[in-house]
């Protein structure tokens, strides 16, 4: 009876998919893994990057605000002193920022390297579909 039930529901047998079918399967669901760290770093870098210009500028603007005469700090006037103190918590909460960023883009470079690492062949493929998407050409480490 029970040869009947699977018969007649397998009628040639059990069937799995190709190896080949497998390693493109494979391929795929990693690579998501490795694109998905690949572009959550790039993001990082990227408000890093731009946080250190503005922060960069927001020194340089601070400076003017400054003076350049010795006893300066004695006549400031009150609303350049506010101004400067605004530049100040401003570069502050932005120096704090990058200090996550770091942190975040330093764990997401350990994660990149761990999966390089464990997933070799499929983090080769990966790697180079993204450079050679994004015109370096260069072969992967």
């Amino acid at each position: 009876m029970l040869k009947g039930f699977f018969r007649s529901h397998l009628p040639d047998g059990f069937r799995s998919r190709s190896p080949d079918r497998d390693i493109e399967t494979d391929a795929a669901r990693i690579g998501k893994i490795g694109s998905a760290i690949t572009d959550v770093l790039a993001a990082f870098e990227n408000e890093r990057d731009g946080l250190n210009r503005r922060i960069s500028e927001a020194q340089t603007a601070a400076s003017v605000t400054v003076g350049t005469a010795t006893d300066e700090y004695v006549t400031r006037e009150p609303a350049r002193a506010e101004g400067l103190a605004s530049y100040e918590a401003e570069m502050r909460r932005g120096r704090e920022r990058l200090l996550q960023l770091e942190n975040h883009i330093s764990n997401l470079r350990f994660m990149r390297a761990a999966f390089v690492t464990r997933f070799n062949e499929f983090s080769k493929r990966e790697l180079q579909k993204m450079h050679d998407e994004r015109g370096q050409g260069a072969e992967p480490s």
